[in-house]
C-alpha cells in the first residue's frame, strides 16, 4: 500500500462510527508500519519559510546598528526635520575600502542614506586590544569625557570635534569638510557614530567627478587621544558610499 492509499483507507475508518476497540486496533496497526520520509514538498516549502524568518531577525538587526539607531536616541542631531517624523530612508550599504594604517582603532561600516540632499554615513569604531573606547572633548585644560570628568587610565578617547572628510577625485584627496553634523553613542565597549554632511559638501555637478559607477569613494578621519603618550592621533579609512539616486538628486543642491 502506497501513502495515498493508505490515506484514503484512514480517512474511510474516520468517517465510519467504530466501536469503542476499533482505536485500539487502529493504533496498534498504525505502530506496526514503518516510518514514512517526510514528503519533498514540506522540505521545500520549509527551506523558504527558515529563509525569510532569518531575513527578518537580520533585518531587525541591522536596524538597530544603523542609521535607525540614532533616530531612537536623538532625532534632531540627524534629520534636520523640525516635526519628528522620521524620513523615508533608502539605507544602502557602506564599505570599508582600505584601513590598514589605523593604529588606536578599528571601523566597521555599517550603513548610509542621502537624506535631504545630505549624505549620511553611519559606522562603528572600537579600540583595538579589546579596550574600550570612549568619547570626549579637548578641551582648554585637557581632554574631558562627554561627562565632563577628565580622561584618565589606559584607554583612548574618541574627539567628538576631531572629524573630517574627504572626496577622492581620481583617488587622492579632494577638499574636506569638517563642519559635519556628528553624533556619537557608547555601544558596549565602542561608539556607534553617525555623520551627516552639510548640503554644500557634494553637488550634483559633482558627482560626475566623484562617483565611480553607483559608488562615491570618501577618506573619513577622526582624531583620538592617546593617553598613554598624552597626544593626539589622526586616524582614516577610505569608505565606498553610495551614489544618489535621480530621486535623491532632486533633493541636492545643483
Amino acid at each position: 500500500m502506497d501513502d495515498r492509499a493508505f490515506d484514503r483507507a484512514m480517512r474511510t475508518l474516520a468517517a465510519r462510527e467504530a466501536p469503542p476497540e476499533a482505536g485500539a486496533r487502529l493504533a496498534q496497526t498504525l505502530a506496526t508500519l514503518p516510518d514514512a520520509p517526510p514528503p519533498r514538498r514540506m522540505e521545500r516549502r520549509l527551506v523558504p519559510a527558515l529563509v525569510a524568518a532569518l531575513m527578518i531577525c537580520f533585518t531587525a538587526v541591522a536596524a538597530q546598528l544603523g542609521l535607525g539607531f540614532f533616530w531612537e536616541t536623538n532625532p534632531y542631531r540627524l534629520f534636520h526635520n523640525r516635526g519628528r517624523v522620521m524620513p523615508e530612508l533608502n539605507v544602502r550599504p557602506l564599505c570599508v575600502t582600505d584601513a590598514s594604517g589605523l593604529r588606536l582603532t578599528e571601523v566597521s561600516a555599517l550603513d548610509a542614506a542621502w537624506i535631504e540632499g545630505r549624505l549620511t554615513l553611519s559606522l562603528r569604531l572600537t579600540a583595538k586590544g579589546g579596550q574600550p573606547l570612549a568619547v570626549g572633548l579637548l578641551e582648554a585644560d585637557g581632554v574631558r569625557l562627554s561627562g565632563g570628568e577628565a580622561a584618565q587610565g589606559a584607554a583612548p578617547v574618541l574627539l567628538e570635534d576631531g572629524f573630517a572628510c574627504y572626496t577622492r577625485p581620481n583617488d587622492v584627496d579632494g577638499w574636506p569638510e569638517d563642519g559635519m553634523s556628528v553624533a556619537c553613542q557608547p555601544e558596549g565597549d565602542g561608539v556607534m557614530l553617525s555623520l551627516q554632511l552639510p548640503p554644500d559638501f557634494l553637488t550634483v555637478s559633482d558627482l560626475s567627478a566623484l562617483t565611480d559607477g553607483d559608488t562615491l569613494s570618501l577618506r573619513l578621519e577622526w582624531t583620538v587621544y592617546d593617553p598613554l603618550r598624552d597626544h593626539t592621533a589622526m586616524e582614516s579609512a577610505l569608505l565606498a558610499a553610495p551614489a544618489p539616486t535621480e530621486a535623491e538628486k532632486e533633493e541636492m543642491d545643483p
